[in-house]
């Protein structure tokens, strides 16, 4: 790849490492692909900003595709809780019922639909990932720069206590989420469209009832999906209205 490094910052501090794969982000796109990699027994070096998993409720649902590329790092089906989602409904406030969507069986030996908890994925990529020796994570380390030398790339990095290290990589991914710096560094757009919307995310504990599914209230002042979870939780999304906080909810 051709990079205008004019803009780049280029590293000089700290003893050189050399690494085939450096992964920046280790949510579970990151770690996914580095236990992959760890797989094929090729040198990888994982790093992420945050010191550990984020608690916060984020996805919490997958479908047979995304267990098939589980399945691909080598992680095992009982390796997180899943909750298996037989249907889909669609909920209107004045008529009620209007649409379903028959989520039960499997395809090519994965159910078609499971809700998981975020936060156990990721303990269990990482668990795997740890299990492979080629294979290295930075925890607490941000990418500040890199230079594109032709045959490598050379990144400069800074641990939270302000410390620099420089690593040299043949192949640099970008794994940090929609704000990702590699993507912004490299000059890639990121076309498309989204709502500026608030919303607030209630994950509740042994909720009384038998709710096994997923349902969306299509309420247009308040869209409501409402889905079950592992651990006993269920889940309420609720969309913000203008001049509504999170507190006033609560």
């Amino acid at each position: 790849m051709t990079l205008d490094t004019s803009s780049q910052t280029r590293p000089t501090h700290g003893t050189i490492e050399s690494v085939d794969v450096l992964v920046v982000g280790y949510g579970p796109v990151g770690a996914a692909l580095a236990a992959l990699l760890g797989r094929y027994g090729v040198s990888t070096l994982v790093i992420d900003k945050a010191d550990d998993i984020l608690m916060s409720p984020r996805a919490i649902a997958l479908d047979n595709e995304a267990l098939r590329i589980l399945q691909a790092t080598g992680l095992a089906d009982d390796a997180f809780d899943r909750i298996v989602i037989p249907q889909v409904r669609m909920l209107c406030p004045h008529v009620g019922l209007f649409g379903r969507v028959n989520t039960r069986g499997d395809i090519d030996g994965h159910p078609k639909l499971v809700t998981f908890y975020q936060p156990d994925l990721e303990r269990a990529l990482r668990a795997l990932v740890a299990s492979h020796a080629s294979v290295r994570t930075w925890l607490a380390t941000e990418m500040i720069g890199f230079v594109d030398e032709g045959d490598c790339v050379t990144v400069a990095l800074r641990e939270s206590g302000g410390r620099e290290r420089t690593v040299r990589a043949r192949y640099l991914i970008g794994a940090d989420g929609a704000g990702s710096q590699v993507r912004k560094a490299i000059g890639q757009g990121f076309t498309g469209q989204t709502y500026a919307e608030d919303w607030l995310i209630v994950d509740a504990r042994n909720v009384p009832g038998d709710f096994d599914h997923v349902e969306f209230i299509c309420d247009s002042q308040r869209p409501t999906p409402h889905m079950v979870a592992p651990g006993g939780r269920t889940r309420w999304e609720f969309m913000l209205r203008p001049g509504e906080t999170r507190e006033q909810m609560e």
